[in-house]
């Protein structure tokens, strides 16, 4: 009996300890994995759906400028920020570089490129007695444009109008170039978007950026370069850019 109760041998604490060391490790490296597989798969679903509103964009376009006979016209306002380009009785009003947010602050917009539709040869300039291009619920105000009244909620000249980004996305070049003599067809189309909060976009297209300085924001200059990219810190998992340049040629003459 005394015999049988020696050859019982237990674990040590020791062995214990060492036991739950090595399950620790394996269910963190398992964690970090799953962790990475995560932000990969949100990383795919972002860049996916930036890269879809590119191209839808981009289609939209083109199919405009396919399917009219007028010379597309473009119109800035008196300090360059608002800009708008016509094709036919369609308007694409934009901003560059802003964000679109529910609750707007200075690098952000409700809108950054609404789409409506006005009088076949006409086309409102952001300069021609504070005519609305936005939307009346864009808290933004004539400061944007060159000061004055107040130029958002005033007189709304389209109708029909739609914005054309998704939401925590920005423009960052948007381009209808005649590519003939004198700017004339075809019409090379440029669209870059760019989508993440102001701490993920850098542009290293220019010698002084934030690309390396994962708590800074993306500044003014770089938003003015029109070449934002994702810093590739923590959180890139949310940010993505996406760039399509199509030709399109007018069928109707």
């Amino acid at each position: 009996m005394r015999s049988l109760r020696h050859s019982q041998k237990g674990f040590t604490v020791l062995e214990l300890m060492i036991a739950t060391a090595v399950v620790s490790v394996v269910l963190l490296m398992v964690s970090v994995i799953m962790i990475n597989i995560g932000n990969l798969y949100y990383k795919g679903i972002t860049q996916s759906k930036i890269q879809d509103n590119t191209r839808s964009i981009t289609d939209d376009v083109a199919q405009r400028i396919s399917l009219s006979s007028a010379i597309p016209k473009w119109l800035n306002s008196t300090d360059g920020n608002l800009h708008a380009v016509c094709i036919g009785d369609t308007r694409y009003t934009y901003i560059l570089g802003k964000q679109i947010k529910k609750a707007p602050s200075s690098l952000q917009t409700r809108h950054a490129l609404w789409r409506d539709t006005v009088s076949a040869g006409s086309c409102p300039t952001p300069d021609t007695a504070n005519l609305v291009l936005m939307p009346a619920n864009d808290i933004d105000t004539a400061a944007l444009i060159g000061g004055g009244a107040p130029a958002y909620g005033q007189v709304y000249q389209g109708t029909n109008g739609s914005e054309l980004l998704s939401p925590n996305s920005r423009l960052s070049n948007f381009e209808v170039r005649g590519l003939g003599p004198l700017n004339t067809a075809p019409y090379q189309v440029v669209v870059d978007i760019a989508y993440g909060d102001d701490d993920l976009l850098c542009s290293n297209s220019i010698v002084t950026n934030t690309c390396n300085d994962t708590a800074a924001s993306v500044t003014p200059a770089e938003i003015a370069s029109r070449k934002l990219s994702c810093k590739g810190k923590a959180g890139d998992s949310y940010c993505a850019t996406a760039n399509l340049t199509t030709v399109a040629v007018p069928r109707l003459q």
